[in-house]
């Protein structure tokens, strides 16, 4: 299975109060998104596009350091700017994920892609509980009920990118609970949580 990978790079940050661009905020001396990058290409991904717009040209800039394939959206919101990737690309089975998840491993990606093609379905959405959530004191910003379940959308997803963008997909949901798919960084508190479990982490 071929799949492509979409960072997602573009965003204002606002929720971040800080004067430097959420992507390239360094995590224990590594930007952040450098983690996303790094993770991906270890996975079994087969190939990466990163996407920046007008709102971060320091992020745009650093991740010329890579060779992997940028592309610059208009920036005018999530949804609207992975439509233009997709429109401007011929893509298959792709996984999206944003800069802001530094926890995240290629082996979480490999599982997430396995879950993916064992689902059968189109399209695949990486869900927590909110009672998940909860443990690390997080207060998610959107909750849907499934199967009786109250279960926050974490922003991982797979599509099927040869579909029309505006057209439904069956959609298969992935349920985790560990912190690497719970914790994106969008606010200073996000990001002082991240930094203490990679500390953790490297005394174990």
């Amino acid at each position: 299975m071929k799949v492509t990978c979409i960072i997602m790079a573009g965003g204002k940050s606002t929720r971040m109060e800080s004067h430097n661009e959420k992507n390239i905020i360094p995590i224990l001396g590594k930007p952040m998104i450098e983690y996303v990058i790094e993770a991906a290409n270890e996975s079994n991904v087969k190939k990466i596009i990163i996407a920046t717009s007008p709102n971060a040209p320091k992020t745009s800039n650093l991740i010329k350091k890579f060779d992997l394939e940028i592309f610059e959206t208009t920036g005018k919101g999530y949804h609207e700017d992975l439509r233009q990737i997709l429109e401007n690309f011929d893509l298959g089975i792709v996984l999206i994920i944003s800069g802001d998840f530094p926890l995240i491993s290629s082996s979480d990606i490999n599982r997430i892609l396995t879950f993916h093609e064992e689902s059968k379905k189109p399209s695949l959405s990486v869900m927590a509980r909110v009672e998940d959530f909860e443990k690390f004191n997080l207060k998610p910003t959107y909750i849907m009920n499934y199967q009786e379940q109250n279960l926050v959308p974490v922003g991982i997803n797979v599509i099927d990118g040869r579909k029309n963008t505006k057209e439904w997909q069956e959609e298969a949901i992935m349920i985790v609970n560990e912190p690497q798919f719970l914790i994106n960084v969008n606010t200073k508190k996000d990001l002082e949580i991240v930094e203490k479990y990679l500390i953790e982490s490297k005394k174990k």
